[in-house]
């Protein structure tokens, strides 16, 4: 099983939230996570596309009083076996999933800054790995960094 973990808080210049509902809606928010995430992982190989698709995205209040979105997303990439075809039709063609992961991420606020907890899980082995992302995912809380 490979599950990784990663925690990104935003800059104090470049953001300033109140809560999280500035990120909009539970479903917007997760729209933009996904786009972020499809663009870290744009390919620049010739054949290879990244697509991906919000698959869950809730609002809960948590035991400290304060609002998280929980978004799941499931992302894969699909690479060509005729990358060098004349034609895009023909490179289509050829195209087999390379790898599909699932996603949860978590958004939080606190001191005007947004935190974002990444859980990823092999797709086709998530269930094995679900109870630990939930439990990692329900334990997120965010505090003010200095």
């Amino acid at each position: 099983m490979d599950e990784n973990l990663f925690v990104n808080v935003s800059s104090p210049s470049t953001s300033r939230f109140a809560s999280v509902a500035d990120l909009g809606p539970p479903a917007a928010a997760a729209s933009t996570v996904l786009a972020q995430f499809l663009t870290e992982l744009m390919s620049t190989r010739i054949g290879v596309t990244r697509e991906g698709e919000v698959t869950g995205a809730a609002e809960r209040v948590a035991d400290d009083g304060q609002t998280y979105y929980d978004i799941s997303l499931v992302l894969r990439s699909r690479a060509s076996r005729n990358q060098l075809a004349v034609t895009q039709a023909s490179i289509n063609a050829g195209q087999e999933i390379e790898w599909e992961r699932a996603y949860r991420t978590v958004l939080g606020v606190a001191g005007g800054r947004r935190y974002e907890l990444r859980l990823q899980a092999d797709a086709s082995r998530l269930g094995d790995a679900t109870p630990a992302i939930d439990a990692v995912a329900a334990s997120f809380r965010c505090r003010e960094v200095a």
